[in-house]
């Protein structure tokens, strides 16, 4: 699931071209709106895709992807690797860290988006250390519902409407408060980055080594060795992956909740199923409905 999660966010950060070059001409990073800028702000859904992945790499930030790739390659110098491929592959990746965010400019990011981190467990007082959750846990329990009333009478009801209508446009509020193109810079950047972790994770020689049988099973051995185990590394990976589903969901939704005249579509079985593993990655309950041929959790009362 966790390999699915990056393929999609590499696939939802393609960047328009029109975009990025406005992105590289802006070389003061001022992030300037354009004329006639609406006074609601508004999300595209490729905006919805960054932080998507955004999200995904900050829950794998806290399983330690980076922070104990990065500080394998720091002393590598001084590892007895038996492979030059390895070797030479470590090499490649410290030559790319001048050009790609640090560790703490990373949890800055991350705290300031979610909440989430090193930066946010350190200030209590961060703005986002709380609403993003809470948000975005409000909009899991009304997918869950949609879900449910989908599977009972094939529509979703006025109620269960208003209360996705609801969930959706408040996480949109606060997605939307950042600028499009710096979110998908970002992203982009820190997406490329993980990916090449990834890639020395899963390198045969260094798994070889180490006797692990898989990228995921290299960094906890790495972890370990480096005293940076995290015992929630698995509960965050799953929580990244279904986090990221979750917000990419919002995209279908975007033309109906800028009119409301118009119903919402029933949320996709994917997006019902990510908020399930996404609370189950918090250690939530899920209270269970019984449907012909398929249980799902049973959220009447709780989504409102």
């Amino acid at each position: 699931m966790l390999g699915q999660a990056l393929r999609d966010a590499g696939a939802g950060l393609r960047a328009r071209p029109a975009l990025a070059s406005a992105a590289a001409d802006d070389g003061l990073r001022l992030d300037l709106p354009p004329l006639g800028l609406p006074a609601r702000p508004t999300l595209t859904a490729q905006a919805a895709a960054a932080w998507g992945a955004l999200y995904l790499h900050a829950e794998l930030e806290r399983a330690g992807v980076l922070p104990v790739v990065e500080a394998v390659v720091d002393i590598r110098h001084t590892l007895s690797l038996h492979q030059a491929a390895t070797a030479q592959r470590m090499q490649a990746f410290a030559r790319g860290t001048p050009q790609q965010p640090t560790r703490s400019q990373r949890a800055e990011l991350y705290a300031r988006l979610f909440g989430i981190g090193e930066v946010a467990r350190a200030d209590h007082r961060h703005p986002s250390r709380i609403d993003f959750m809470q948000r975005l846990l409000r909009h899991a329990s009304a997918v869950l519902r949609a879900d449910i009333e989908r599977q009972r009478v094939g529509r979703l009801s006025p109620a269960g409407q208003a209360v996705l209508r609801m969930s959706a446009s408040n996480l949109l509020d606060l997605l939307a408060a950042q600028p499009e193109a710096w979110l998908l810079l970002s992203a982009k950047r820190i997406h490329a980055r993980t990916l090449e972790a990834f890639a020395l994770l899963g390198d045969e020689g260094l798994r070889l080594q180490l006797g692990a049988r898989s990228a995921w099973d290299c960094l906890r051995l790495l972890a370990d060795a480096r005293g940076l185990a995290n015992p929630d590394m698995d509960l965050a990976a799953q929580r990244g992956a279904a986090g990221q589903t979750l917000l990419t969901g919002l995209g279908p939704l975007l033309a109906a909740l800028s009119d409301n005249s118009r119903e919402l579509p029933a949320p996709e079985a994917a997006t019902a199923f990510a908020a399930m593993r996404w609370m189950g990655g918090l250690g939530l309950p899920l209270p269970q409905a019984t449907l012909p041929g398929r249980t799902l959790p049973n959220w009447q009362g709780l989504a409102a």
